[in-house]
């Protein structure tokens, strides 16, 4: 974890950066900025309303039969990226929640290798 001291000097080394770059560059770079940050934000919105289906659907349930679910499969084949997802919600969801989220991230882990 960065402190307040090497955050502000990281952040004044990256503007110190991007000011030595042509102008095209820079709006080249602050638009596929604005796309990743579009792109992930469609993912997180997609990927919290499968999550949502998949608890209703499967909330009663245990082992194996977390996976005997379609929309199981519909969360799994986002793929890697809803990891991050996957660790804030062990991170913020409530202790009973947590065997399902560790069912998801490891099928998300084993479709990917």
């Amino acid at each position: 974890m960065l402190t307040a001291t090497q955050t502000h000097n990281t952040a004044s080394q990256i503007m110190a950066l991007f000011a030595t770059m042509p102008f095209g560059e820079q709006s080249r770079l602050i638009d596929n900025l604005s796309h990743e940050y579009e792109r992930r934000a469609t993912l997180r919105t997609r990927f919290e309303k499968l999550y949502e289906q998949w608890w209703r659907e499967t909330c009663v349930y245990s082992g194996r039969n977390l996976a005997m679910n379609s929309t199981y499969y519909k969360i799994v084949d986002l793929g890697t990226p809803i990891i991050d997802f996957l660790d804030n919600l062990l991170l913020t969801e409530p202790d009973y929640k947590h065997r399902h989220i560790q069912w998801l991230k490891t099928g998300v882990c084993k479709t990917q290798k």
